[in-house]
Formats: structure tokens, C-alpha cells, sequence
């Protein structure tokens, strides 16, 4: 018997999952329900599911708050969400599957699918909890701007649309996803403590990359990253292992 727990503030959507399991699964316990990140962390301490439905934002936080506050867990995790694209990206980064709402009862199916297909790995590895606060913490429902202060104007970006800075001295060159650049007056370290928790790592010296935008990792030559626009960033040999690891638990 699966053990499951529905979380999500939204009464109609509690009820539509529930419906959905208990009419096409007769393998499935439903052994709660919450409506909140706290009501939502008390019912798993106390019902210890193996599969917890779990929406995103909620009035006293956000679903990646909830995981947050286990330092290590065996309950697979699908999220339930109504967020943009970018926003997916990080959760499927601890998630073994996403339903966008409105729920669709075929994606329902087919999660509790993939999960039977993988219970015989008993949970599907996820992100070391503390590990994932530090490269992902401030991720919400949607980044906070930053602000980038040129000779001529000061633009406050969201960090999603940034791919990658790169250090030129005591200057940082930005990428961004329309192909701009812009050349800002402040160091790399700077802006590596600025877009902290934003799914930023410094892999080099000179690079801070976007994790949502790496397409592959190439072992050869020392290792380097190829990133979503085809460019080849290089990683040191101190940083790799953290990179590795991150990228491995995907």
C-alpha cells in the first residue's frame, strides 16, 4: 500500500487529487491531507507518507520552505504548481514529478506511475536538504530583481534571465538569455554574494554560471560545462566535486 499526503491550501485541489487516486488506484492510502508549509510539516512527522502531493505557494510560506526543514527524508516529493517555466526548473530539481494546475487527471495518473515504476529504489535521490538551501534557498514564486549600475543607467534584472557572468578584473560581463551583454563596475566575488541562493554557482575563477541553463558536463580536457546557448565554460578542479554532486541529483 502507498501512503500518501496532499498539501495545498486550495480546497478544490486537495479534493480533485484525492478523488483522482481513490477512483483509479486501489493500491493507494490516503493517510492525510494540509493546508499549509506548518500543518503540512506536522502531518508528515506524524503519518511518515512514501509519496506527498505538494503545492508550491501557500499563505505561510513555500513547498521548498516544508523540504527545508528536513535535514534528510525518505518521501518521494510531486509538486503541484502554477508556476512559470523557470520556476519548474528548480522545482523538478528535488521532485520526482510536477503537475501544473489546473490538475489534470492523465499527469495524476502518470505520476503515481512513475513512482510504482521506481519503488523499488524506495526514494528517489533528492538534493541534500542543506545543500539545496544554499544554492536554491531564495527561490520562490518568482526571483527578487537585482539591480546592475552602469556609467549611463542602473537596470534592475530578474536573475533568471541572466546565463552566466564572467570576471574581467575588476569588471563582471553578463550574459543574458536575449543574447545581450552588459559590462558592470563591480567584481565577481560581489555579485556572487548578491545572487547567493539564486541557483548561481562559481565553478572558475572567472565564471558564475546559471545551474538552469547547463545542458551537459564533458569530462574531457579537465572537465568543462556546455551551457543551453552551446558556450564552453571551464571548471576548476576545487570546485568540481560540489558542481558534480548537484548536478548528479538532478
Amino acid at each position: 500500500m502507498i501512503r500518501v499526503l496532499i498539501i495545498d491550501d486550495e480546497t478544490l485541489s486537495r479534493l480533485t487529487i484525492r478523488t483522482i487516486l481513490t477512483e483509479n488506484f486501489n493500491n493507494i492510502e490516503i493517510c492525510g491531507e494540509a493546508d499549509s508549509v506548518q500543518s503540512g510539516y506536522d502531518v508528515i512527522c506524524n503519518t511518515n507518507p512514501d509519496l506527498v502531493f505538494l503545492d508550491i505557494k501557500m499563505p505561510d510560506g513555500t513547498g521548498l520552505n516544508l523540504l527545508s526543514k528536513f535535514s534528510e527524508f525518505t518521501f518521494n516529493v510531486i509538486f503541484v504548481t502554477g508556476f512559470d517555466e523557470y520556476a519548474i526548473k528548480a522545482i523538478k530539481l528535488s521532485a520526482l514529478d510536477y503537475i501544473l494546475k489546473p490538475v489534470n487527471p492523465f499527469e495524476v495518473i502518470e505520476a503515481i506511475n512513475k513512482y510504482i515504476r521506481k519503488d523499488s529504489e524506495k526514494a528517489i535521490p533528492i538534493i541534500n536538504a542543506s545543500q539545496y538551501d544554499i544554492v536554491f534557498r531564495n527561490i520562490s514564486t518568482k526571483p527578487k530583481k537585482i539591480s546592475l549600475r552602469t556609467g549611463e543607467q542602473i537596470l534592475f534584472v530578474d536573475p533568471s534571465e541572466i546565463i552566466r557572468c564572467q570576471s574581467e578584473s575588476n569588471y563582471t560581463n553578463f550574459h543574458f538569455t536575449s543574447k545581450k551583454k552588459l559590462l558592470v563596475s563591480k567584481t565577481l566575488r560581489e555579485f556572487e554574494l548578491m545572487l547567493d541562493g539564486y541557483g548561481f554557482l562559481r565553478i572558475h575563477q572567472s565564471h558564475l554560471i546559471n545551474l538552469f541553463y547547463v545542458d551537459r558536463y564533458e569530462k574531457s580536457e579537465g572537465g568543462y560545462l556546455v551551457l543551453k546557448d552551446n558556450t564552453q565554460i571551464p571548471v576548476s578542479s576545487k570546485l568540481k566535486e560540489r558542481l558534480l554532486n548537484i548536478l548528479e541529483n538532478h
